[in-house]
């Protein structure tokens, strides 16, 4: 990504702020979707109010400034989980509250959920994509939104887990199951850590490889 670090950070938090919604909803779609902690609401969880997203931002100007001096990193979307850490750990030697650690950490949470947010197109069986367009037919989308029961929802996806011989902790889990399928059978077929670790990342949908790493422990 092109610009200052100001224009790089403000384009990247754009895919994760949602002025004028509702923070107590999207809570209760994440426990929906699964979430059972507070740490995985969270992660669930976008940017909903103007000072939490102005001292957010602050935080990544100062994450990424500091991954230029220091690595030389000019790109955002080149930061990695080392340089993340870095960073973090240089608040730990300043002797930072552990509140105020938090709030760092919460803050860098958000720009990796950000930097891994983008359009990409997922492969469905033409039955599925058929299915989908039907759904979304006869839908009313005078909102601009898809409507849906979520009891029957949560059903059918139990059912569709026992099926597949799944455990089922939520959607996201779903997502989980599928990445260390993918990538077992990938290894099998042949084909070494680096590649199959970058064509379950593809497919995911996520940036940066070593975010896809944390799905296969």
């Amino acid at each position: 990504m092109r610009g200052n670090v100001s224009h790089q950070v403000h384009e990247v938090f754009k895919e994760i702020i949602r002025f004028g919604q509702s923070k107590h909803e999207a809570k209760e779609q994440a426990r929906v979707k699964g979430a059972k902690t507070w740490h995985e609401v969270g992660k669930q969880l976008y940017v909903y109010s103007y000072a939490t997203a102005d001292q957010y931002r602050d935080i990544a100007k100062e994450a990424l400034e500091y991954a230029k001096e220091k690595y030389g990193i000019k790109n955002i979307e080149k930061l990695s989980s080392e340089h993340i850490r870095s960073y973090l750990e240089t608040k730990i030697a300043q002797g930072v509250k552990y509140s105020t650690f938090q709030k760092y950490a919460a803050a860098i949470e958000k720009l990796e959920t950000a930097l891994n947010k983008k359009d990409r197109e997922v492969p469905l069986p033409k039955e599925t994509y058929q299915a989908l367009k039907s759904l979304l037919s006869k839908s009313d989308k005078s909102d601009g939104k898809y409507k849906f029961n979520m009891d029957e929802y949560r059903k059918v996806l139990k059912e569709s887990a026992l099926k597949s011989s799944q455990d089922y902790t939520g959607s996201h889990g779903l997502r989980w199951n599928f990445a260390q399928e993918k990538f077992a059978q990938l290894t099998k077929e042949g084909k070494t850590y680096e590649q199959s670790l970058q064509i379950v990342s593809n497919l995911l949908g996520h940036e940066r490889a070593d975010i896809t790493e944390h799905y296969l422990r």
